[in-house]
């Protein structure tokens, strides 16, 4: 199995089965990763005894956005910023720096200037595109919401809420967006990322209710024969 970094959803969802008593290889199988990456997980995300999918989430880009392939040595900016007052494009030192073997992408140099325009620098001023930053690609992160509390620790009324969700979510062909108007509507504001988290924390449980309530439709099954050809001869199925 190829290892792939847990999302946050997979952690809400390795929280939600670790409630309902769910084995670490059962949990593993779940979400589709080695038994090894999950018993790590929960290693790393522990507190107070519990495993926190919300602290696992923090630390995760902690530790990511401060891992050494991910940093740029500060001679490499400098040369950078010389580049930008000279008025090339983020594509062209993008471009050099790669043929010379100090790749930047410049995806990573127009948030370097959008960086420097929010702390009042005027990098940005030798853009083209008419100083607008380039729209496409990857966003500067938002800053981690300050004394966030977490879905689990939320107060019982969301409970309800979240269950409602569901129910749309799991009975009709309703995008995540979708219900988040429809909710909107009836006076509940509930962001579409939320949704997801409660779909991932409620659905397994809801199925596992569900199942021991099912009853058989009748007592006996019958499949009419089928008539097929195989390998030239035609006979009953």
């Amino acid at each position: 199995m190829n290892y792939q970094q847990l999302t946050e959803g997979r952690r809400y969802q390795i929280s939600a089965l670790l409630e309902r008593g769910i084995s670490v290889s059962e949990i593993a199988k779940t979400v589709k990763c080695h038994r090894s990456t999950v018993y790590r997980e929960l290693k790393r995300g522990h507190k107070d005894s519990h495993y926190c999918p919300n602290e696992a989430q923090v630390l995760s880009i902690k530790k990511r956005t401060s891992a050494r392939k991910y940093r740029i040595p500060q001679e490499r900016v400098d040369f950078i910023r010389l580049l930008l007052e000279a008025d090339w494009s983020p594509e062209q030192i993008s471009s050099v720096l790669t043929k010379v073997g100090a790749a930047v992408s410049h995806e990573w140099i127009y948030r370097f200037v959008a960086k420097d325009k929010r702390l009042g620098g005027k990098l940005y001023r030798h853009l083209r595109q008419g100083h607008k930053r380039y729209r496409r690609g990857k966003k500067e992160k938002a800053p981690a919401i300050k004394n966030a509390v977490s879905i689990d620790d939320r107060p019982s009324i969301v409970d309800s809420k979240g269950l409602q969700v569901v129910r749309y979510y799991v009975s009709y062909k309703l995008s995540y967006r979708e219900i988040e108007e429809i909710m909107a509507e009836r006076g509940i504001h509930a962001d579409h990322s939320i949704i997801n988290r409660w779909v991932i924390k409620y659905a397994p449980l809801l199925e596992h209710r569900a199942r021991g309530r099912k009853k058989p439709v009748a007592s006996s099954w019958r499949m009419d024969e089928t008539y097929i050809n195989v390998k030239g001869q035609w006979k009953y199925y």
